[in-house]
């Protein structure tokens, strides 16, 4: 079966094999005997024409016929797996998506924990110059302990070397 083109001429010339329309004659034709319908021959009984024999497929024909049917397995088969490995990524995509969704609010929870941290790092150094402060007061404390000890002891055997 021949499909309908867009060019009816190429298509005319086609199945009849005459591409040359210049010895066509159509002036010798009236247009009203042109589009006079036959109304016996509308009626006629129409027979169908008589269908070829099919002749038997060649070894080649059948080769070629075999490898495009491996051929469409193999497509058919690597769709298949096409369609499950995009499947696949979705899933990891909503994997991903639901994971990102749980990690933000630990995130959060973390940053907030850190900011704690911070904070309490912050008052310990605060702490820790505090006590170094009062060590180094207590140092000076205990120099000047030590030397009035030191002269207290002086008077006393200054004292007791007198008696």
């Amino acid at each position: 079966m021949i499909a309908p083109g867009i060019h009816p001429e190429k298509d005319i010339a086609m199945l009849y094999k005459d591409d040359d329309f210049s010895d066509d004659d159509s002036e010798g034709f009236e247009e009203e005997k042109l589009w006079k319908v036959n109304k016996e021959w509308l009626m006629a009984p129409v027979t169908p024409p008589s269908v070829p024999a099919v002749q038997p497929l060649s070894v080649y024909e059948v080769g070629v016929i075999e490898a495009l049917s491996t051929r469409l397995g193999n497509l058919e088969y690597g769709h298949g797996h096409l369609v499950k490995k995009v499947i696949q990524v979705g899933d990891a995509e909503v994997a991903a998506s639901v994971s990102i969704g749980k990690i933000g609010p630990m995130v959060f929870a973390i940053e907030g924990q850190v900011q704690v941290m911070a904070s309490q790092m912050v008052q310990a150094v605060d702490i820790w110059e505090q006590v170094g402060a009062q060590v180094e007061q207590g140092q000076q404390t205990a120099t000047q302990r030590d030397e009035e000890i030191s002269i207290l002891t002086q008077q006393v055997q200054a004292l007791q070397a007198a008696v």
